[in-house]
């Protein structure tokens, strides 16, 4: 009973032990949609920002890691992060980054950037099945030798305020999220026939860039408060690739953003980022690659001993001040 009494007060101890949040933004920006909830206004950053740094305790990735590893966590310790690479993470969030003295990642997908595309597959989808004003009652989609699917599109694209959490939906809204979904399981390659093969039937778009340039990615590199980190090539989901496309997704990407930024690339996060999307082989192999850090979106707190390169993170949405400051409150004492 004693050993047993002793193991219980050091797991109390241990989860008695201050966390601290890592944060996971996407866009500072007031777009026209927002199905995926990636954005937050700048308004609102602001507010969060005053927020951080009035009554919480703002480190970088890499020193959060290092007091993990050292067990000398703080109370009210946080880290800001941003995943895929948009512009307005350039133009919007770092110069209020940099206002506040907040240090900050931003986890970079390298393939749309190095194209003149400069947007992600999930944004050229919402610009094909919720931007245009009128469609076809419905669509063929086939996927290599399978059989072709008809997806119903319906009228209207409806509110734009819509978005995948709302409980009612059209039915073009609901042939979005389909679509989502399955696009979201593919390779890049077939990603890209499934779209071209839409822009043939649905008329072809041309989404605004919204990816940062190279010179953007170099620039904030030496403002002296952004990190940048690695997010894949392609933003795939890597359970679904074989062992040497997952090394490829990895070292080439480090390998171009360190080319860019003309310095070592040591942060990772895991595209979608939930436990099915990766595994331990994969984790493996980030170390293999030479990463120190890398983030999920598992919502937990960091405490001391988590592995750095399997961190969790929570996701931000677009709250005021006031709200952001009670869902930090609430994320803290879960």
């Amino acid at each position: 009973m004693r050993v047993l009494r002793s193991i219980g007060r050091r797991l109390a101890a241990k989860f008695r032990a201050p966390g601290a949040l890592v944060l996971m933004y996407h866009r500072v920006a007031s777009p026209r949609r927002d199905p995926q909830l990636l954005c937050v206004s700048a308004a609102h950053f602001a507010e969060h920002l005053e927020v951080l740094r009035r009554y919480w305790r703002p480190v970088s990735l890499a020193q959060l890691v290092g007091e993990l590893k050292a067990g000398e966590i703080r109370p009210r310790t946080v880290c800001v992060t941003f995943d895929d690479g948009y512009a307005d993470n350039a133009e919007a969030a770092a110069p209020l980054l940099r206002g506040h003295e907040i240090q900050w990642t931003v986890f970079v997908v390298t393939a749309p950037i190095a194209s003149s595309r400069r947007y992600l597959w999930y944004d050229e989808l919402e610009e094909l099945v919720l931007g245009q004003s009128s469609l076809p009652v419905e669509i063929n989609i086939r996927i290599q030798d399978s059989e072709s699917a008809v997806v119903p599109l319906g009228g209207a694209a409806g509110d734009d305020k819509w978005n995948v959490l709302c409980e009612s939906a059209t039915r073009r809204q609901t042939a979005y999220k389909q679509l989502h979904r399955m696009l979201r399981e593919m390779p890049a390659r077939e990603q890209r026939a499934i779209l071209d093969a839409l822009g043939e039937q649905l008329g072809r778009v041309q989404p605004q860039p919204r990816l940062m340039t190279e010179s953007q990615l170099a620039e904030l590199a030496g403002d002296g408060f952004a990190e940048v980190g690695s997010h894949t090539v392609n933003h795939p989901v890597l359970s679904k690739l074989s062992i040497e496309e997952r090394r490829h997704e990895l070292k080439e990407s480090k390998r171009r953003l360190e080319e860019i930024v003309g310095k070592a690339v040591e942060s990772f996060a895991f595209p979608y980022g939930q436990p099915a999307d990766y595994d331990r082989e994969t984790i493996d192999l980030l170390g293999e690659s030479g990463y120190q850090r890398a983030c999920s979106t598992s919502a937990r707190l960091a405490r001391p001993g988590a592995d750095p390169l399997n961190l969790p993170r929570f996701c931000v949405r677009d709250w005021d001040g006031d709200e952001f400051a009670r869902q930090l409150r609430e994320w803290a004492t879960a």
